[in-house]
């Protein structure tokens, strides 16, 4: 199986050397692309806006909303474990530079919201939630770069009984 990963700051080597042994590159076969940016809000577990007002989904996770849609507006209508895993991606993502790395062969959702694995300051923040037990792993088309190490994560949330594996 050929295992494969786009390096480009040394700030990263370390855990790409650890992504390139253990996951697989599973048909990737684009450069990621990089982006710095800075917060303009958590919006839920899964999702945040960037100070530029761009929507950015995590890739591989799904976590609890915190809100649904009722007609042509956005209702607050919290499932359990949203409000954890919101407060959880504001602790991990607020006052950090954010790295985002995406797959520029599909940048974005039918949605228009930039997918994206996200890095706040040393944390994956993709895996990090899946890890806490506040999402689950939500693998769809081309974005499988991580998906063992998300798969992992989810796995050992579960084995420990963490936040939605808690019952």
């Amino acid at each position: 199986m050929r295992r494969c990963l786009v390096v480009r700051s040394r700030r990263w080597v370390f855990i790409a050397s650890l992504a390139v042994f253990f996951l697989p590159c599973d048909g990737f076969s684009g450069a990621l692309s990089v982006l710095e940016a800075r917060l303009g809000e958590v919006v839920d577990g899964d999702t945040i806006r960037l100070s530029d007002g761009r929507v950015v989904r995590y890739i591989g996770v799904d976590a609890p909303e915190v809100r649904r849609r009722s007609g042509g507006k956005w209702v607050y209508d919290p499932e359990p474990w949203s409000e954890e895993a919101t407060r959880q991606n504001k602790r991990w993502t607020e006052g950090s530079v954010l790295r985002l790395e995406f797959d520029p062969d599909v940048p974005n959702d039918r949605h228009g919201r930039l997918l994206a694995y996200v890095f706040a300051d040393g944390v994956f923040v993709n895996e990090a939630i899946l890890r806490v037990g506040l999402a689950r792993v939500y693998i769809v088309g081309p974005h499988t770069l991580y998906r063992r190490l998300f798969k992992d994560a989810e796995a050992e949330a579960v084995q420990y009984r963490r936040g939605l594996w808690s019952k």
